[in-house]
């Protein structure tokens, strides 16, 4: 289970979600539960985490067919173990993030293409230093079949695995009707349908958690994994501000410390449990 969510979580997202999705700003809250360890039955985890994410201004146009997106993400992770050390653990992890996506369409074509870097820190900010500081990125492409269809695929260049490493990745997009649309991308799969203009249900699965350098005993990486299955009910509040509420269950809970070079010094395993998430997105500026 280990390395099959690794791979999940290294796994980026190609396909560009419209504003039903992300939108151009979105503020996010979600609670995991206490769970126990399945390894000691001692132990436990509870975490909780705020992300913020935006982009900078509307796409800039560099030539007729290439477009760039300047982005900024920040997100605060606290997290509680007790069982990893004699002593409970529990910290703020913070990931300050500056993504840069470029995009290439030529009008008429099918294809289109996508570069993404990634350059950020994930830290404890307690004593900063190059271990701190990561750079991930992808390059893919998306191919549309018709009008309801279409298919991404490239390669990712990741760390979540624990050390740097590039994977492949493949998703579709695909709009059943004016109701339904179902979309893989990367390791999230959401099934969205739209019960008004200002109501929508979101069924999703996507990998929670993240990795951060810490300094609890000299530079070694933190991983916490988690996979998140659970339905979102979204509202519009005003023009193009809409709130999110939802619900669901934590799988393959995790927490690992390594070394800089990825090598396992110490892990636990936890069970099941289930979490909650508030939110509010900007659809549009």
């Amino acid at each position: 289970m280990k390395k099959t969510l690794a791979l999940l979580l290294s796994l980026p997202c190609l396909a560009h979600a419209d504003d039903l999705d992300y939108g151009v700003a979105k503020l996010q809250w979600f609670h995991h539960s206490n769970v126990d360890s399945n390894d000691t039955g001692l132990a436990d985890l509870s975490l909780q985490q705020w992300r913020l994410q935006t982009a900078f201004s509307k796409p800039l146009n560099l030539t007729d067919s290439l477009f760039l997106i300047p982005m900024f993400r920040y997100e605060l992770t606290e997290i509680e173990s007790f069982g990893l050390f004699i002593d409970p653990y529990e910290n703020q992890l913070h990931s300050l993030e500056l993504p840069m996506l470029f995009v290439m369409k030529e009008n008429g074509s099918a294809w289109s293409y996508s570069l993404r870097l990634n350059p950020g820190i994930a830290s404890d900010f307690e004593d900063i230093g190059g271990d701190d500081f990561f750079v991930d990125g992808r390059v893919g492409a998306e191919y549309k079949l018709s009008d309801s269809l279409s298919l991404n695929f490239g390669l990712a260049y990741t760390r979540l695995t624990g050390e740097p490493t590039i994977l492949p990745f493949a998703g579709f997009q695909y709009d059943m009707n004016d109701q339904w649309q179902f979309a893989l991308r990367g390791p999230t799969l959401q099934a969205r349908y739209q019960l008004s203009e200002d109501w929508l249900v979101r069924f999703v699965g996507e990998p929670g958690g993240g990795i951060w350098n810490v300094e609890e005993f000299g530079s070694q990486n933190l991983s916490v994994q988690s996979y998140r299955v659970g339905v979102n009910i979204e509202h519009q509040l005003y023009d193009d501000l809409w709130l999110t509420a939802g619900a669901g269950f934590t799988l393959a809970n995790q927490v690992e410390f390594l070394t800089t070079s990825g090598n396992t010094i110490r892990e636990e395993e936890y069970e099941s449990g289930h979490f909650f998430t508030l939110g509010l997105r900007l659809r549009d500026w």
